[in-house]
């Protein structure tokens, strides 16, 4: 969850900065429900071979109850046409620092992680003619976006990178025009620009005469704001009262009971578009005339005794048994203790569980850290979050033989929807859902699909923002009862 909003302040920093047209440092603040939350500034520098970009944007903010502060610090190159040639990221979240080098040629970002003593590196292609910037209102040709030059309606497709999920994401910027926008009680004109890319919608309001920011909306609410140095630099050691995961869940209309054991439930979901919402043999997604979602949802079903053995399992879905970025499945460590886990199981539905299990008694949970995080140091600090219980759990089932992936979403605890993960395991017949933050068991109806895969898949994709739930049904598992 803030791993996605950071990604996008950082990506605003690169646009606040692009906004500058001589070496002036710019100060924005971040707020969440009018309280501010965090803090970004950026510098750009005209430079003989193009343009030089240094930003910070930190956060700092109550997750789970628990203080967290994330701090990335990144340096960019681009050419005279705008177009990126060098990126460097310094991420520090937790008492953990990472670093992310991309270099960008014509067909590829070379990417290398460097964390925890290990180097790690991939290679992202770029599809043919994409314009790869770092301010998603350049257009093609490497123009600014302004009033002049454009009309509403205007389109223009961009690529930029995320450091945190080390992926090459595709954006688009909607020129919208000149509108009148209440701000602080004053009524202004404004440029409206809408950004919109796989971690979500980011509204940018500027001054139409020079470009300046006035105000910047994106996803879970969040609002920036330009500040003064001042104001800036005059309180970053405040005590933060925001809880995010309490500030960005979602309450259905009526209380769900004993939501650890049902087997199916039906919801309708209004008020966001969800495109990424799918259907698959885990739920059911209806869309309706008048724009709201039935989802229902009925997690797959196997038992031991029709799982397939690891070795019948592992024949399919090959891609799920790879070593990829922060799933480091072909790890020595990692085999070794996956072949101890299993300790002679072979049938991949009890191995699965077992694997699951362990990660859940393996860590203890820690909100403060909020980058993702390769296995090994999972393993070595066995602290986390869902993120972190779901990535060395698939790593282990990898290494174990078992193909698996990632899954995001959202589940029901405590009265409400709060962004989630885990995982699914191939056991021959279907793709076997476990969570091993809750218990290490299978999953219950209550959660709920948004996307899958290796990271840079799972972990780019949805916001809940504006949406509102209703439950029509819930099952439960053994005794079928109902509740409406």
């Amino acid at each position: 969850m803030i791993r996605r909003a950071a990604s996008l302040l950082l990506l605003f920093s690169l646009t606040l900065a692009a906004l500058a047209t001589e070496p002036v440092t710019e100060f924005i603040g971040v707020f969440l429900q009018n309280e501010r939350i965090g803090l970004v500034t950026a510098t750009t520098f005209d430079e003989p071979a193009g343009r030089r970009t240094v930003s910070t944007s930190r956060i700092h903010a109550l997750i789970l109850g628990q203080e967290m502060r994330l701090e990335i610090h990144s340096e960019s190159w681009s050419d005279r046409n705008g177009r990126l040639t060098k990126q460097v990221f310094l991420i520090e979240s937790g008492g953990r620092e990472q670093k992310v080098t991309a270099e960008f040629t014509k067909s590829v970002v070379k990417v290398v992680r460097e964390a925890d003593g290990r180097s790690d590196k991939k290679e992202l292609p770029i599809p043919p003619g994409a314009l790869i910037v770092e301010d998603p209102t350049v257009a093609a040709g490497g123009e600014g976006v302004t009033p002049g030059d454009t009309r509403p309606g205007d389109m223009f497709v961009f690529y930029s990178f995320d450091p945190l999920a080390l992926a090459l994401l595709r954006g688009e910027s909607e020129i919208k025009g000149q509108i009148e926008l209440e701000v602080a009680g004053v009524k202004l004109t404004v440029f409206w620009v809408r950004v919109t890319d796989p971690r979500g919608v980011t509204d940018i309001y500027t001054s139409p005469v020079d470009g300046g920011l006035i105000l910047a909306k994106t996803i879970l609410g969040i609002e920036l704001r330009p500040l003064t140095r001042e104001e800036a630099l005059g309180n970053l050691d405040y005590v933060p009262s925001i809880d995010l995961a309490t500030a960005t869940r979602v309450r259905p209309d009526k209380p769900i009971e004993n939501p650890r054991r049902l087997s199916k439930l039906r919801l309708r979901l209004e008020g966001g578009e969800l495109p990424r919402l799918a259907g698959s043999a885990h739920q059911t997604v209806e869309r309706r005339p008048d724009g709201s979602i039935l989802l229902t949802v009925h997690p797959y079903r196997i038992s031991a005794g029709e799982a397939a053995s690891i070795d019948e399992a592992g024949k399919r879905h090959r891609g799920f048994l790879k070593s990829v970025t922060f799933i480091p499945s072909g790890d020595s460590e990692m085999t070794r203790l996956a072949i101890e886990i299993l300790d002679g199981e072979t049938n991949s539905y009890r191995a699965a569980h077992r694997v699951a299990r362990y990660v859940n008694r393996l860590i203890r949970p820690n909100a403060t850290i909020a980058m993702l995080r390769d296995a090994r140091e999972i393993l070595k600090t066995k602290e986390g979050v869902c993120r972190d219980y779901s990535i060395l759990t698939a790593t282990l089932l990898r290494a174990a033989g078992i193909p698996a992936k990632l899954v995001t979403g959202a589940v029901y605890a405590d009265g409400a929807f709060y962004y989630h993960a885990w995982v699914e395991a191939w056991t021959g017949g279907g793709w076997l859902a476990l969570d091993p933050t809750l218990g290490g068991g299978l999953v219950d109806a209550t959660h709920i699909k948004f996307a899958e895969g290796d990271p840079e898949e799972a972990f780019v994709v949805f916001t809940l923002d504006g949406v509102k739930i209703r439950v029509l049904e819930a099952v439960g598992n053994s005794t079928g009862e109902q509740q409406r």
